[in-house]
C-alpha cells in the first residue's frame, strides 16, 4: 500500500477508479479506515474539481467514471467531502439520462465499446454490463440512496433504470438472462 501511494506522487496517473488514483485512495480508505489525518483529502480536492466540469463528457462506467467516483465517495461518505462528491455524480447522471416509454438508461459513446464487440439489436449504443453499462449504475444509485444522499434524484434515476433494464430481459429459453 505504500508503495502504491508513493508512486501516485512521482507518476502521471489518471483518475480511474480501475488503473488511478481513485483506485489506489479507495483501497487506502478500505484498508486503512477513517483518520484524524485524512491522507484523502486531497482525492476528495481533486475529483470535486473534475466533477465540477458540465457538462460531463466523459464516461459513466465503474472502471474509469463516475459509477467509479461514486464506489470511491461511498466509501468515504461519513466525510462531507464524500457526500458532495455523490451529489455532483448524481447530478451528472441525472443530466446523462436518457428518458424514454421504457424507462431511464445511460448511452454508450461509440468510443467506449471495445472493438469487435456489436451492439446487441434489442439495447443498441445502451451497455447491459456491470462494468461498463446500466447495471453499474443501478447498483451505486441504489447505494447512494441508501446512505441518505440525493434521495428524491436517487429513488427516480433507479425507478426509470430497473424498469428500462428489465424491459430488456431476454425471452425463456435464451442462454442468459440479459445480453
Amino acid at each position: 500500500m505504500a508503495r502504491a501511494i508513493d508512486a501516485l506522487g512521482k507518476t502521471s496517473v489518471p483518475p480511474r477508479l480501475y488503473g488511478g488514483f481513485t483506485g489506489v485512495a479507495w483501497v487506502a480508505e478500505h484498508v486503512l479506515g477513517r483518520r484524524e489525518d485524512d491522507a484523502n483529502a486531497a482525492i476528495d480536492d481533486a475529483l470535486a474539481r473534475l466533477l465540477a466540469h458540465s457538462p460531463w463528457g466523459e464516461s459513466y462506467d465503474l472502471i474509469g467514471g463516475l459509477v467509479g467516483y461514486g464506489v470511491y465517495a461511498l466509501e468515504r461518505s461519513a466525510r462531507p467531502s464524500a457526500r458532495v462528491l455523490l451529489e455532483q455524480v448524481v447530478s451528472h447522471l441525472a443530466a446523462l439520462a436518457e428518458s424514454g416509454p421504457r424507462g431511464i438508461t445511460w448511452r454508450s459513446r461509440p468510443a467506449w465499446i471495445p472493438k469487435g464487440i456489436t451492439p446487441h439489436p434489442s439495447h443498441g449504443a445502451h451497455n447491459l454490463g456491470l462494468a461498463h453499462g446500466v447495471p453499474g449504475v443501478i447498483a451505486l444509485l441504489g447505494r447512494i440512496h441508501r446512505a441518505g444522499v440525493a434521495r428524491r434524484e436517487t429513488a427516480r434515476l433507479l425507478d426509470g433504470a430497473v424498469a428500462w433494464l428489465l424491459a430488456h430481459e431476454l425471452p425463456e429459453g435464451s442462454p442468459s438472462r440479459f445480453a
